[in-house]
């Protein structure tokens, strides 16, 4: 069962310019992120902050790396200033955690 699903704008193919396999195959890539959080492990890793997963997607049609954005709730291109925010939120975080441990 996904628990995340592409919102309206994504899983249309007539809004999205995206054939209806491509549609399948990113819900798949969403059904792996569910699939890996049922391990025990990976879970309790993530709750924890050790372990941050990222759901990517490559549109090999326009040579284009499309990122899930859970806070907006559809894929989005992966480009320079999203990759610099996700380093920001790693940094943030690894600051965080070691002034936890501290």
């Amino acid at each position: 069962m996904l628990t995340i699903l592409p919102g309206p704008a994504a899983s249309t193919p007539a809004l999205s310019g995206l054939a209806p396999d491509d549609h399948l195959s990113q819900r798949s890539v969403l059904a792996q992120l569910d699939n890996l959080r049922t391990y025990a492990l990976v879970r309790e890793a993530e709750r924890a902050g050790r372990l941050r997963l990222h759901v990517w997607w490559l549109d090999i049609a326009r040579a284009q790396v499309l990122h899930y954005d859970f806070a907006v709730v559809r894929w989005v291109p992966l480009d320079g200033a999203r990759i610099a925010h996700q380093v920001e939120e790693l940094e943030r975080a690894d600051r965080v955690r070691g002034a936890a441990t501290t």
